[in-house]
């Protein structure tokens, strides 16, 4: 038998669709053949989430699916996607599922994903004629973001990128920020030439689009001239550093950066620029996202419609420290700030001293879970806790902001840490349904891969499963 919060929830999606209004015609932008692609694109994913929704409202409980199948494969130089590998990235295929079935969202919505990242969501939502707003902690990601959802001119981005090289290798010295370590990072020869397109880039007459465009094409020029090995998502030194070191100098940086400048325009190019249709960064607080709507954005964006997310995991996740290097030669973070960063972040690996004793936990189910974890483990046991009672604040935030109606699309999954199963994606489904959300949906998917989770012993590692949860938000 259905469970009627379910089937309620369905019936209101159901209403919802059956009140929408015919599609936009294509936008003056937008070529006659895409627009068709597009439209048989959300008439497979309207379709499919609606047999899903149907088999679900039988049945409560996990739907086995692959993303990866329902969407197929999309190449890997897709809109702008690819220009910077930043770690533990969202499975494209989730949002574009998600962005064209008309039970979620229609062109012209708001879309919200509170840990936005390198903006995965943006863009997808920029792809499907939505507005999306990102908000993130880590201000390399805010950047990122905004340069992978401004569409630029490919001649005017690459021109700009070429009077920067040249003015480069005409300066006798540049400008070295302060990042982390950086001669263990970079020989001499390179950190030079380095400074000096930084120079460059600040003191040119720019755009502040163009100028986002340059710092992060200078970011990815300096990783990959860097002494890292470049598997490994925090910075590491490759074994062969002395060899590699010997061999550089500033022709690599030169030809490093016309690479990934001619690269980066190129995939800028793509990004459609579309009437009515934005991207926003704006917010480092996820538990602050009303404050900032209110005085940054109310005026600009009707309120959202949907959430889209992946929260980090409750430990473990090393985002500021993976991106140090860019942060510092994008002078977005000195390495003394980088600590400051790492501390504001949820799903930090470590607490203070006065924060290890704090065990407050949002629900009882919680509670349990953490008490257990605190019999074997009193430092982790304050790390969950504080997970929980910070996801707790952010979804409170969220989901008083969301439209009545609007969907919350959770994509988490769980973990075992010291021997303990914890359910982490059941226990955020809890505080969202505490706040006023009703579940319509619940998927399940396999990750194949977690490239930013701390290596520990085997009784600390985070299930093969993800779990997509997908609520919406009771009308009052």
């Amino acid at each position: 038998m259905s469970q009627p919060g379910v089937m309620t929830a369905i019936d209101k999606g159901l209403a919802r669709e059956r009140a929408l209004p015919s599609r936009p015609a294509p936008c003056a932008r937008e070529p006659q053949s895409e627009h068709a692609s597009r439209t048989a694109q959300i008439r497979r994913a309207t379709d499919t989430l609606q047999a899903l929704l149907r088999e679900y409202a039988k049945r409560p409980r996990p739907i086995d699916v692959s993303f990866r199948q329902l969407v197929g494969p999309i190449p890997v130089n897709d809109l702008s996607h690819s220009i910077y590998p930043y770690p533990a990235r969202l499975l494209r295929q989730i949002p574009r599922f998600f962005l064209h079935c008309e039970q979620i969202a229609l062109p012209g919505d708001v879309v919200v994903d509170p840990f936005c990242g390198s903006g995965t969501v943006l863009v997808e939502a920029r792809a499907a004629h939505m507005t999306g707003w990102g908000i993130d902690r880590n201000p390399f990601a805010r950047l990122l973001s905004e340069v992978k959802t401004t569409p630029l001119d490919h001649v005017r981005t690459w021109r700009a990128a070429a009077d920067v090289l040249t003015r480069a290798k005409a300066l006798r010295a540049g400008l070295i920020p302060d990042v982390v370590n950086v001669d263990l990072w970079f020989n001499q020869p390179v950190k030079r030439a380095l400074g000096r397109l930084r120079r460059a880039i600040v003191e040119f007459d720019l755009s502040a689009e163009m100028r986002r465009f340059l710092l992060v094409s200078l970011a990815i020029t300096a990783e990959r001239c860097s002494l890292r090995d470049p598997r490994i998502p925090v910075p590491v030194r490759r074994q062969d550093w002395q060899l590699v070191a010997s061999h550089q100098g500033a022709a690599e940086v030169w030809r490093t950066f016309e690479e990934v400048a001619r690269f980066v325009a190129a995939r800028l190019a793509t990004i459609p620029s579309l009437e009515g249709v934005a991207s926003v960064v704006e917010g480092e607080d996820a538990a602050q996202v009303d404050e900032v709507y209110k005085t940054r954005l109310a005026n600009r964006l009707p309120r959202p419609t949907v959430i889209l997310t992946s929260p980090p995991y409750g430990a473990a996740q090393k985002y500021i420290r993976s991106s140090s290097l860019a942060l510092g030669w994008t002078g977005l973070a000195t390495s003394a700030e980088l600590a400051i960063l790492e501390r504001g972040l949820i799903g930090r690996e470590h607490l203070r001293l006065n924060e290890v004793t704090v065990l407050d936990c949002p629900n009882d189910s919680i509670a349990r879970e953490v008490s257990l974890l605190a019999s074997r483990d009193p430092v982790r046991a304050a790390i969950y806790a504080h997970y929980f009672r910070a996801m707790d604040a952010v979804l409170d935030n969220l989901i008083a902001l969301l439209a009545p109606g609007g969907v919350l699309v959770l994509v988490a999954g769980s973990n075992i840490v010291t021997g303990c199963f914890l359910q982490t994606h059941l226990h955020l489904r809890e505080l969202a349904v505490a706040h006023g959300m009703s579940p319509i949906l619940e998927l399940r998917d396999t990750i194949r891969g977690r490239v930013l989770l701390t290596k520990r012993a085997s009784t600390n590692a985070p299930l093969q499963d993800e779990t997509v949860h997908v609520l919406r938000k009771v009308s009052q």
